[in-house]
């Protein structure tokens, strides 16, 4: 998992960085899933924990995210070949999640999530439990709101840096959590209503370069 801020955003009211889960990633591009996917040649800055900050483009969008033109140099190329290489040799040791519910992520990161008005937006499940779930969206919800992310009902706990925490007003069985909160359909279509409603707004906003440290 990784976060991101869009070029457009950063003088809009609302959210500006977003949680994102990386796909793939070489020295001049990576693919991500992503809740808010941005306009083709937007300026974009993306940070995964083990690559640092990367600054670029959207070269183009895909489904359910985009894919990213990273900016480089030689030098900058060489370091993040190094990071790619460290991170395709690291062997991965398990580790005890002391909670009382163990968190995980999701296969498929692609939801919705429903407003108590009936308003569906497209989100990005960060982790579930069978108790709740972190999810990023271009929404702030108040603490306490009601909500659904798929067919799970909860209220929203806690805010996050690049979302929202959603407790379930019923804990699932892990074996089905899943699966609740999947909503393919959901997303594309709240994708696409979202794209057609900012259009306009998002052809008269100009794109710029990204300061961000």
């Amino acid at each position: 998992m990784g976060r991101y801020a869009l070029a457009s955003r950063m003088r809009m009211p609302g959210p500006q960085v977003f949680a994102c889960r990386l796909q793939s990633i070489s020295i001049r591009q990576l693919v991500a899933s992503a809740p808010v996917p941005g306009q083709a040649g937007e300026g974009i800055t993306a940070n995964f924990e083990p690559f640092g900050t990367l600054r670029g483009s959207i070269g183009r969008l895909i489904d359910g995210g985009f894919s990213m033109e990273i900016d480089g140099g030689s030098e900058d190329d060489d370091k993040l070949a190094r990071k790619i290489d460290w991170y395709k040799r690291r062997t991965f040791a398990g580790v005890t999640d002391k909670r009382r519910h163990r968190r995980f992520m999701p296969r498929d990161p692609r939801s919705a999530i429903v407003l108590h008005s009936g308003m569906v937006l497209p989100c990005l499940v960060i982790d579930i439990s069978s108790s709740g779930a972190a999810i990023s969206a271009d929404y702030e919800p108040v603490t306490g709101e009601p909500l659904a992310v798929g067919r799970a009902l909860g209220r929203v706990v806690r805010k996050l840096e690049v979302g929202f925490a959603v407790q379930f007003l019923e804990a699932f069985e892990i074996e089905i959590v899943e699966e609740m909160l999947r909503a393919p359909d959901d997303w594309q279509r709240a994708i696409e209503e979202r794209a057609a409603m900012s259009r306009f707004d998002l052809d008269e906003v100009p794109t710029w370069s990204l300061a961000v440290g």
